[in-house]
């Protein structure tokens, strides 16, 4: 395969995704992707006022609600992931096109397996995330499906059951559920493949562009570490203007991973701060949730509010893993430079260098809505939180329930 190729091919698993909601940056836009996108919007809307309908009528078991907050926040979640990725579709086209461009600009053997590194694990991740949202999805299928073959079966000849859907539905009729009961499941089933799509894919798609990011971090620390050095014991090529040229290239290359950075920051810190503040909210109600089926002995709320915590939490360290790599490559940048042979060049191009580093020392940070820095301690730091206020409120039921 062809370094070409291999740079179609980088981004190629996201590309089919991101095609069929409308948003791929580097489509050109026309009637039949406004279609895609609008036909996505209305799926997830729709699902999305379903679920806020549900929240409000439902009256059933602690497990039910379960279900409908994590329909409900999938839901919301996705749409804005969705709308995002539309309005600032434009920057991240531009870190697309450089990314592509990086892959036929490469010299050397070294930086190619950087990037064929990086590749490798954004796309496995791709991969496993969206195969688990998917198979979780089907499995939502599967359940409803088989609750209601079980239920048909132990009825008796004269009694009509009472089907039930992916999602629960309190404002439709019995009868109207019965008589296009297989229409209503197609269609939840696809509301919830959007859902999956445009919620998993956005996570995903924000990961390896970070990373190929972070590659490119990886490759110019590289770059630095041998500037000068290797022209050390001749002092007449270390002061050459060609060794002037290298510095150069190399600061214009910091220059535009920094504007890359920008472009990526400015596009996912809404989804960020969205993604934390639901989330920890929805860990929350779990926790709450779990809390009162464990005194009433309902293991499957247990279970399904564990999984919802555990959905949660996954998607938050996508963000902070992702953003945390991030700094860490962009401050690594500092001690390239310093590590490099600057001690062997020109006393001009030693003075460049105090401002090459102090540059660096300012790193590219991913924030949450431009509040905070998000990174794998700050969102520790908010689980941490989170579950002491779970424990609180473990701690008040106790008592009430003792009093009682």
């Amino acid at each position: 395969m062809g370094v070409r190729s291999e740079g179609d091919n980088a981004f190629g698993v996201y590309r089919v995704f991101f095609w069929f909601i409308g948003v791929w940056p580097l489509e050109k836009k026309n009637y039949f992707k406004i279609f895609r996108f609008s036909m996505a919007i209305i799926f997830q809307a729709s699902f999305l006022m379903h679920s806020l309908a549900e929240l409000y009528l439902n009256n059933g078991k602690i497990s039910d609600i379960v279900d409908i907050l994590l329909f409900f926040a999938s839901a919301l979640l996705s749409t804005i992931k969705h709308i995002f990725l539309n309005i600032h579709g434009d920057k991240i086209a531009e870190n697309l096109k450089c990314y592509t461009k990086d892959w036929t600009d490469v010299k050397d053997e070294t930086s190619l397996k950087v990037m064929r590194a990086h590749v490798k694990i954004y796309k496995y991740q791709h991969i496993i995330y969206n195969s688990v949202g998917y198979i979780g999805t089907t499995l939502f299928l599967t359940r409803t499906i088989l609750l209601n073959f079980i239920n048909q079966r132990q009825l008796g000849s004269n009694e009509e059951i009472e089907y039930q859907l992916i999602s629960h539905t309190s404002y439709i009729s019995q009868e109207f559920l019965t008589k296009y009961y297989i229409i209503l499941i197609i269609i939840q089933y696809a509301q919830c493949i959007y859902v999956c799509t445009c919620g998993a894919c956005t996570d995903c798609f924000f990961f390896g562009l970070v990373f190929h990011l972070c590659a490119q971090f990886e490759i110019l620390k590289l770059e630095w570490e041998k500037l000068g050095v290797d022209d050390s014991n001749d002092r007449n090529t270390v002061e050459s203007n060609d060794l002037k040229i290298k510095v150069n290239i190399l600061v214009i290359k910091h220059q535009k991973l920094i504007k890359l950075g920008k472009n990526l920051e400015e596009s996912f810190n809404g989804v960020v701060l969205i993604q934390l503040l639901i989330s920890i909210i929805l860990i929350c109600m779990s926790g709450c949730s779990i809390l009162v089926a464990m005194m009433v002995r309902d293991y499957m709320t247990i279970l399904l509010s564990t999984n919802c915590i555990s959905f949660m939490i996954s998607e938050s360290f996508i963000y902070a893993y992702a953003s945390d790599y991030l700094l860490s490559q962009s401050e690594s940048i500092v001690q390239a430079a310093y590590s490099s042979g600057w001690y062997n060049l020109e006393n001009r191009l030693k003075r460049n260098f105090i401002f090459i580093i102090m540059k660096a020392q300012n790193p590219l940070y991913i924030t949450a809505g431009k509040f905070f820095y998000i990174t794998r301690n700050t969102a520790i730091q908010l689980l941490k939180s989170t579950f002491s206020y779970i424990s609180v409120l473990r701690l008040t039921f106790e008592v009430s329930h003792t009093n009682i």
